[in-house]
């Protein structure tokens, strides 16, 4: 944060009385390579519409799956090599907008005694937390990608791509480039990031390549089912539906679930769905149907669900091939 000059403090006195100073809060985390990270993050719930930020202009483009698929089997093709990108700092070199009144935020706790009494924080920098973080840092990462000759893609706002002297790079948005292997790394310097490895994770999915071949698994997710859901591994289940089974809505409140039973159907629903859209296509059926009685659900439909979590968990090693 001193690196990038994310902030500078200011007297509590010299701040506008109509100005709202955010407080502030660590998150701790142990990351998968046993490195403890602090992260320092404002509350960004605490902004308010049409002081702090615009409603209307905080949404970030994501990068399309399909555009993710289409690369995939474009690397396969082409003989690729596919490499994951950590831009350092990513959401603490974002610009706020020129007309954008000024954020105070509270001093980080713990570090009181290297600031001045009575002082609070103006950021010159968005930090992680704030609502327009996320599009701020993607406008910052469009200015690099511009200044290295990249080309936009007209379908995927997140998708860049350029011609070079030995062939075809692309990178997409989040940081993961393909290409030959003399070219996969350029952008590191660039974008100041750290170049994590081969394409073998993303968002959750586990990549496998072997020769001409790929697959798309996600074990940590499956595995979550059974803690989280308290899925019976010793039963089997053949399909992940009841052949001719039928789902019919809830007809009234006494055969529905209680309120947090409900909330967890809604969470094992969702978990099915990431986990049908990247790696399990040959669950839709039955995550179709369940999906319909989000709203409202009874024992059945819990029941269903279980059923077709521990499918899944039987069926851990299958997955999206190309």
């Amino acid at each position: 944060m001193k690196k990038y000059n994310v902030w500078t403090p200011v007297k509590l006195k010299d701040v506008p009385t109509d100005a709202k100073v955010l407080s502030s809060t660590w998150s701790m985390k142990k990351k998968a390579n046993s490195i403890s990270r602090a992260r320092f993050n404002a509350r960004g719930y605490e902004e308010v519409d049409g002081v702090q930020y615009n409603g209307t202009s905080i949404a970030a483009p994501v990068t399309n799956e399909l555009s993710v698929r289409i690369l995939i089997v474009t690397m396969l093709m082409a003989d690729w090599v596919g490499h994951v990108l950590d831009v350092k700092g990513a959401f603490l070199r974002g610009e706020f907008e020129p007309n954008q009144p000024p954020i105070y935020i509270q001093v980080p706790e713990g570090f009181e005694k290297f600031y001045p009494i009575c002082c609070v924080l103006l950021l010159l920098h968005t930090i992680y937390g704030l609502k327009e973080a996320a599009i701020a840092f993607w406008r910052e990462i469009l200015k690099a990608f511009k200044h290295m000759g990249y080309n936009p893609n007209k379908t995927d706002s997140c998708l860049y791509f350029k011609w070079t002297v030995l062939g075809n790079l692309i990178v997409w948005l989040s940081c993961v480039c393909f290409g030959r292997a003399q070219d996969a790394t350029a952008a590191t310097d660039e974008m100041e990031c750290d170049d994590v490895g081969e394409f073998d994770e993303y968002i959750g999915c586990q990549v496998i390549r072997e020769n001409k071949k790929l697959k798309l698994i996600q074990p940590v997710l499956i595995h979550s089912f059974v803690d989280e859901f308290e899925i019976e591994e010793e039963t089997s289940a053949e399909t992940a539906g009841a052949p001719g089974a039928v789902l019919t809505p809830v007809q009234n409140e006494i055969d529905a679930v209680r309120t947090e039973v409900q909330t967890k159907f809604r969470s094992g629903i969702g978990k099915l769905l990431h986990l049908m859209r990247w790696s399990r296509p040959d669950i839709r059926n039955a995550v179709r149907d369940l999906s319909r009685h989000g709203q409202k659900s009874n024992m059945a439909h819990l029941k269903a669900m279980k059923r077709c979590m521990k499918y899944c968990i039987q069926t851990r090693e299958m997955g999206w091939e190309r």
